[in-house]
C-alpha cells in the first residue's frame, strides 16, 4: 500500500496526493511504525461501535418491556369443548419469513410492523352447512426519522432474531434521534363448542413476509415488528358440518432512499368479512428527499358452498405476493338448489301444487330461509 506512495512522492506527483496525509505516511513507513498505524486505526473502529452500541442499549432496554408485556398474551388460549359424537380435526400454520437486507452507508435500522387480526364467527344452526372464510388485511407501517447523522465502521456484523443485516464498513452515530413505539393488545382466543353428532374442520394459515429494503444516507429508522391475532368462534349446531378457513396474509415491501430525512407514514388497517380491499399508500417528499413507500398485501379466497345435508366444499385460496397490491375475495354461495330439487321432486308426485298454508305446516320440505318455495 505504501510503495505506490512512496514513489509518487518522490518522483514529485504529490499533485494528486494530500501532501500532509502522505509525508506522514512516508514518515511512519520510514521509521518502521506501520503497525502503529493499524492499530490506531482498528482503535477508531473499536471506539465508534462501541459508542454505536450504547446508542442502541436504551432502545433495546426501551423495547424490552413491551416484548415482555406481549408475550403472556400471546400465549393466553382458553379452549372448552362439550360435544357427542363430535370430530374435530384442525390445522394450524403458521409462517413467518422475514427478508430483510440494508445495505447502507451511515445507517441505524429500527423497524416497527404493528399487526393485529381478529376474527369472531358465530353459528348457530339447524341441519344447515356453513362455510365461511374471513379475510384481514392489514398493512405495515413503516417510520423513518434521520438528522444528521455521523458514520464511522469497517466490516461490521449484525445478526438479531429472525434477521441479519450485512454491512461494510459502515459505522452509525446519530443524534436528535426520535423513537416511536407500537403499544399493542393482544386478545386471547375462546373457543366453545358445544355440537351432537358435529364435524368441524378448520384451516387457520398465517402467512407473514416481510421484504425490506432499505438504502439510506444518514438514517435513523426505528421499527417494532408485532403481530396479534385473536379468534373466537362459538358454534352450536346439531347435524352441522363446518368447515372454514381464515387466512391472512401480510407482506410489507419497503423501500426507503433517504438523506437527511424525517418519514411518517400513515397507519391503515383494513378488516373485512367477504370484501376485496385494495390500499397503497404513501408517497411523501420532504426536504431534499424523496420517499417512496408501497404496502402490498394479497389475499385471495375463492369459495364455494353447497348444501344438501350438511356438505361443505372447500375452500381454496391463493396467495402470490410480489411488490404487488392485490386483495380479492370471490365468495359463491349455493344454498336454495337442494331446496329447489326437494321441491320439484315432491311436486311431480302430487297432483297439483300444495297450498301455502301446507308448507307453512311442513317446514323441512325447505330448510333454508331464503327458498323460492316460501317467496
Amino acid at each position: 500500500m505504501l510503495e505506490p506512495l512512496v514513489t509518487k512522492w518522490w518522483s514529485g506527483s504529490e499533485e494528486k496526493v494530500e501532501k500532509i496525509v502522505l509525508e506522514s505516511l512516508v514518515t511512519k513507513w520510514w521509521s518502521g511504525s506501520e503497525e502503529k498505524v493499524v492499530k490506531k486505526s482498528l482503535s477508531l473502529q473499536h471506539k465508534a461501535l462501541t459508542s454505536q452500541h450504547k446508542a442502541l442499549t436504551p432502545q433495546h432496554k426501551a423495547l424490552t418491556p413491551q416484548h415482555k408485556a406481549l408475550t403472556p398474551q400471546h400465549k393466553s388460549s382458553n379452549t372448552t369443548t362439550q360435544s357427542s359424537n363430535t370430530t374435530t380435526q384442525s390445522s394450524n400454520t403458521t409462517t413467518q419469513s422475514s427478508n430483510t437486507t440494508t445495505q447502507s452507508p451511515n445507517t441505524t435500522t429500527q423497524s416497527s410492523n404493528t399487526t393485529t387480526q381478529s376474527s369472531n364467527v358465530t353459528t348457530q344452526s339447524s341441519n344447515v352447512t356453513t362455510q365461511s372464510s374471513n379475510v384481514t388485511t392489514l398493512s405495515s407501517n413503516t417510520t423513518t426519522q434521520s438528522s444528521n447523522t455521523t458514520t464511522q465502521s469497517s466490516n461490521f456484523t449484525t445478526q438479531s432474531s429472525n434477521v441479519t443485516t450485512q454491512s461494510s464498513n459502515v459505522t452509525t452515530q446519530s443524534s436528535n434521534t426520535t423513537t416511536q413505539s407500537s403499544n399493542v393488545t393482544t386478545q386471547s382466543s375462546n373457543t366453545t363448542t358445544q355440537s351432537s353428532n358435529t364435524t368441524t374442520q378448520s384451516s387457520n394459515t398465517t402467512t407473514q413476509s416481510s421484504n425490506t429494503t432499505t438504502q439510506s444516507s444518514n438514517t435513523t429508522t426505528q421499527s417494532s415488528n408485532t403481530t396479534t391475532q385473536s379468534s373466537n368462534v362459538t358454534t352450536q349446531s346439531s347435524n352441522v358440518t363446518t368447515q372454514s378457513s381464515n387466512v391472512t396474509t401480510l407482506s410489507s415491501n419497503t423501500t426507503t432512499q433517504s438523506s437527511n430525512t424525517t418519514t411518517q407514514s400513515s397507519n391503515f388497517t383494513t378488516q373485512s368479512s367477504n370484501v376485496t380491499t385494495q390500499s397503497s399508500n404513501v408517497t411523501t417528499q420532504s426536504s431534499n428527499t424523496t420517499t417512496q413507500s408501497s404496502n402490498t398485501t394479497t389475499q385471495s379466497s375463492n369459495t364455494t358452498t353447497q348444501s344438501s345435508n350438511f356438505t361443505t366444499q372447500s375452500s381454496n385460496t391463493t396467495t402470490q405476493s410480489s411488490n404487488v397490491t392485490t386483495q380479492s375475495s370471490n365468495v359463491t354461495t349455493q344454498s336454495s338448489k337442494h331446496c329447489s330439487r326437494f321441491y320439484r321432486q315432491w311436486r311431480r308426485k302430487q297432483p297439483s301444487p300444495p297450498p301455502r298454508s301446507i308448507l307453512r305446516l311442513r317446514p323441512s320440505l325447505c330448510p333454508a330461509l331464503s327458498c323460492p318455495v316460501l317467496s
